[in-house]
């Protein structure tokens, strides 16, 4: 039941604070009661696959084609094999956000999906990042071996033109050689992003830097030579091996540095082809002070770049997951002002100044599909109740009626303390339109609540779980089950600081053989039903428990467990698809928190957690991280099918 509107203070009622609401029913729009399932709708099938375009009948663009195929083949194998890695053991050099904005931010981390893959996914954005900018890396490395092979081979390919010492020439050919095999290994490494480690990117960094001493002694210290060298920085300096990038650029200047000292003062022979002794002092000093310095400044925005890179891509994932969030609560905030706009709240109804029993009816305060809401005052007592009334319709249903007598019977046959209380039930003297009388609450409702902050504490959670077992757990003990748990039909009272449920319109008695739906009818809120409901099948008890799962799961991540453009798309979500991980949402929770919302919302029904009573201790014990070994085992199975590739069910 909705929790309508308030009356406003200038009705001839007394004022209602802006967060006393009441039960009420909502409207067949939000609620998507009834909706008809047609046999074969999309909603409930296999999704085609895309029909594929005609052939191009150009020779050229056929061979384009099928080698642009070729190599997104080998890229996706490369990826697939990349992702198996193990990334939690990576070390971790990603800059972390501010302590603030960790905070403020956590519910945002990037989620892995369950749906399509069966490897391994990273757990969080951090991850994520530390992928992305490896197969950067893996990408530049695999260009900058090329260099160095293409290099080295020009090099000895126009040795026999160069007039040195044959032992020179030698020791010169050997280091060029050693460069090449190196190079062509790590270009073989890169061909598969997991192969390229850090081990590679050292081994493949101290040996060109080694090479290049003897390269640059050979040709001079004074020569173009170390152009190279700093262009090799430029590739080194961004590694995502931090401690070693630095390592290696600091090793190329310091003997660079060395090697040129050296020569210029005449501690050592400048055998180079471009020989120090063509210049003055004044030059040598020069150049001796500015190619360091140089290849510092390379070091230094090489590392930079690093960065603010890292940097980018951390906000870019923040930016993108707060985006995700926003567009779930944008879509239900939307839902819920097309609502309120069809309540009609302060306005007089066609009973207000009638009597419903012992209370005399007052404005409406809201509106559904099947009734209206009136604030109501008894007049004796001074005690307040809202009241609903059957809608009267030309295309009036006799079902309606039906339906409408029932929820109050049942309703006030609950006698519970998390579940709304009715005072009275009957008819409208003179006019035979029956009514509901119940509690008027003073509170809010669990819908405005997640509007205003889109998730609660995990201590929170916990209490409203503990607080709905009670009630669900009293009604199914009774045979009734509701059929419709969602934010909206769940309530805060600010007196008793209890968790009530409302708005029974659409439980069933599990000793029922008969129905008041229709055949094909959906009953429920797409985006909290259960699996079987979403098939018009038989429900029992477990829908509820499922719904109180899909509760939770929304209170702890802040987004809703399945979601769509439309009511055929939700539906095929529910039926046939999981959720993301709760802990990959929230990085701060426990991996206990995953295995019991799998068992909650479990397709198969026997599945289940067998009372909402249990299904609230083991998620008690969840967020502790201290959930029964049995529980565990049990969850991880179910962990392990939903990341097995999609089928339908």
């Amino acid at each position: 039941m909705r929790s309508p509107q308030l009356v406003p203070a200038e009705t001839n009622f007394e004022s209602i604070p802006e967060d006393l609401s009441i039960s009420a029913e909502r409207s067949s729009a939000e609620t998507a009661l009834d909706v008809p399932v047609v046999p074969g709708s999309p909603a409930l099938q296999r999704p085609k696959g895309i029909k594929a375009s005609p052939l191009d009948t150009s020779t050229m663009r056929k061979r384009r084609k099928k080698a642009g195929e070729n190599r997104a083949f080998r890229k996706t194998t490369q990826l697939r094999q990349y992702d198996a890695m193990d990334w939690q053991d990576t070390p971790r050099r990603v800059k972390e956000p501010e302590a603030e904005e960790k905070e403020a931010y956590a519910q945002f981390d990037e989620a892995p999906s369950l749906l399509t893959t069966g490897v391994k996914t990273p757990r969080n954005y951090q991850d994520a990042q530390r992928k992305a900018l490896h197969l950067d890396e893996v990408e530049r490395a695999r260009a900058w071996a090329a260099m160095t092979i293409f290099l080295p081979v020009s090099c000895i390919f126009l040795l026999p033109f160069v007039e040195v010492p044959l032992g020179r020439a030698l020791v010169y050919a050997v280091s060029l050689v050693y460069m090449i095999g190196v190079s062509m290994w790590v270009w073989s490494r890169t061909r598969n992003p997991a192969d390229y480690t850090p081990k590679v990117f050292r081994i493949f960094g101290y040996s060109a830097v080694s090479v290049s001493f003897v390269v640059e002694y050979f040709l001079g210290v004074f020569s173009p030579t170390p152009l190279v060298v700093i262009l090799g920085m430029s590739f080194y300096g961004t590694g995502r091996d931090r401690k070693h990038a630095l390592g290696i650029c600091l090793y190329a200047i310091i003997g660079y540095f060395l090697l040129l000292c050296l020569t210029a003062t005449g501690a050592i022979e400048d055998v180079g082809m471009i020989s120090a002794a063509s210049s003055n002092v004044a030059t040598r000093v020069t150049f001796v002070i500015l190619c360091p310095l140089v290849m510092l400044a390379t070091v230094y925005m090489a590392r930079v770049t690093r960065s603010s890179t890292d940097d980018a891509m951390t906000r870019y994932h923040l930016a993108a997951a707060r985006a995700k969030d926003n567009e779930a609560q944008l879509l239900e905030a939307n839902r819920e002002l097309e609502q309120a706009l069809k309540l009609g709240a302060g306005q007089s109804g066609a009973f207000t100044g009638k009597r419903a029993g012992r209370f005399k009816l007052g404005p409406v305060i809201g509106q559904g599909g099947m009734g209206v809401v009136y604030a109501a005052l008894d007049p004796a007592t001074g005690d307040r109740a809202a009241v609903k009334v059957l809608k009267i319709n030309s295309d009036e249903d006799p079902t309606d009626y039906q339906r409408f007598l029932r929820e109050g019977r049942i309703a006030s046959s609950l006698n519970l303390e998390n579940v709304v209380r009715v005072y009275d039930c009957g008819q409208i003297e003179r006019f035979e339109v029956p009514y509901i009388a119940m509690e008027h609450l003073r509170g809010i409702e669990l819908a405005r609540m997640l509007r205003r902050r889109s998730r609660l504490p995990s201590h929170e959670v916990v209490e409203l779980a503990v607080h709905l077992s009670r009630g669900l757990d009293g009604a199914h003990s009774v045979g009734i089950v509701h059929r419709d748990l969602k934010p909206r039909n769940i309530f805060l009272c600010d007196a008793t600081k209890q968790w009530k449920i409302l708005d029974f319109g659409v439980c069933k008695r599990t000793s029922s053989k008969g129905t008041l739906t229709g055949i094909n009818q959906l009953i429920g809120t797409p985006s909290y039903m259960s699996p079987e409901q979403a098939r018009g099948e038989h429900v029992d008890h477990r829908s509820d428990i499922f719904a109180l799962g899909s509760l939770l799961y929304r209170t702890t991540t802040g987004r809703p467990p399945f979601n769509g453009k439309d009511i055929a798309s939700v539906v095929f979500e529910v039926a046939f698809r999981h959720p993301e991980r709760p802990s990959g949402i929230i990085k701060s929770l426990h991996s206990d928190v995953d295995r019991v919302l799998s068992i909650a919302l479990a397709k198969d029904r026997d599945e289940r957690f067998d009372s909402a009573g249990e299904l609230a201790r083991a998620f008690m014990s969840a967020v502790e991280g201290d959930l029964d070994a049995r529980l565990r085992a049990r969850g991880d199975e179910l962990l392990t099918q939903a990341a097995q590739p999609f089928q339908l069910r």
